[in-house]
């Protein structure tokens, strides 16, 4: 299967490999983030079940966000049996669903796999959805890096765990190309990577690297004993592909030995960060 436009590291490639009737086989999983969905997608709908179909499901058209739904009524595919891939998603008469989709042949096709394209949401899930999405539109539409800037800074504080998720993919698109001044959201990017929400905060480390700024050097070496391992590790990678130091940390590694790893980069960097240039 082959997916296109995936434009960075989030939308993960993960190979399992599985032994069936003694033959082994990989099969290839690729998860976009909702920054991706948004504007990747030709429509955005909200719907609700209406009929169950053998492999479809029918969804009248609550609410469109993107591109113009074919009718009021739209049919997705709807593969119950599930696979070495993804897990089945289950759909009920009535729920409400958010759906990512382009058209293929004439058909609407979710983006991604099981639930990435067409999820089953809530009342308030929708409505947090919904924000997030013309947040971002909100945000593409900007002209100027300063207004795109300002944009970011309210996504970036007391948003939904979504909206802030999706901002943080979006930085670490566009602080690459200069789109958006990445100085003013170091704090708010900082307070993420130091949050307890892994979804955010793994990410919030690696805009960090992105930035790539000396002034963040110490902050990342703080994070080496964070409590979450997945994040320690991320910014030791951070830290490693900035400075050049191989040093780096596992996430099984123990809370004592990530405070030896934190001492041995704090003393590192104090005798080093005059001569080193940070590659970005």
């Amino acid at each position: 299967m082959d997916f296109k436009n995936l434009r960075r590291v989030y939308p993960w490639a993960i190979a399992l490999g599985a032994v069936l009737s003694g033959t082994i086989v990989q099969a290839k999983i690729v998860t976009y983030s909702f920054a991706d969905k948004t504007r990747n997608s030709a429509l955005i709908v909200v719907g609700k079940v209406t009929k169950l179909n053998e492999n479809s499901v029918t969804l009248s058209v609550q609410r469109t966000l993107k591109g113009k739904a074919p009718s009021a009524e739209i049919e997705i595919p709807w593969n119950k049996q599930g696979n070495i891939e993804w897990a089945p998603v289950k759909y009920k008469l009535g729920d409400n669903v958010f759906v990512f989709a382009n058209e293929t042949n004439g058909k609407l096709q979710p983006m991604g796999l099981g639930a990435q394209g067409a999820e089953p949401v809530n009342d308030d899930a929708a409505t947090q959805y919904e924000s997030s999405v013309k947040k971002i539109q909100k945000y593409d539409a900007a002209q100027s890096p300063s207004e795109k800037a300002k944009i970011v800074a309210e996504m970036l504080q007391g948003s939904p765990v979504d909206q802030r998720t999706a901002l943080v993919d979006i930085l670490y698109l566009d602080t690459k190309r200069d789109r958006v001044p990445s100085a003013s959201l170091v704090p708010h990017v900082l307070r993420l990577a130091k949050g307890k929400d892994r979804a955010t905060a793994v990410p919030a480390v690696q805009v960090l690297g992105r930035i790539g700024d000396k002034a963040e050097v110490p902050e990342l070496i703080e994070l080496l004993d964070s409590p979450d391992g997945h994040v320690a590790q991320t910014a030791s990678r951070v830290l490693r592909d900035l400075t050049q130091n191989k040093s780096d940390v596992s996430p099984q590694e123990t809370p004592e030995k990530r405070r030896e790893a934190k001492a041995k980069w704090r003393e590192w960097w104090k005798q080093n960060k005059d001569k080193v240039k940070l590659r970005k």
